[in-house]
């Protein structure tokens, strides 16, 4: 699968999950927003790659 080519992801839970870390990136920073996902039982390559890539990110719908 190319780099560029993202799937919507199907499991909404996780989906939410990554958006709120999304914004308490935003609203603090990204180490909060990396233990945020930690803390919710997120994988640490997934967590690694919505911080910090943004282009690599799945679309929620």
């Amino acid at each position: 699968m190319p780099d560029d080519y993202h799937l919507p992801r199907p499991d909404h839970k996780s989906a939410k999950k990554v958006e709120q870390a999304l914004a308490v990136q935003a609203a603090i920073d990204t180490k909060a927003a990396a233990l945020y996902l930690r803390s919710r039982g997120i994988d640490f390559v997934v967590a690694l790659r919505v911080l910090t890539r943004p282009a690599r990110r799945r679309r929620s719908e």
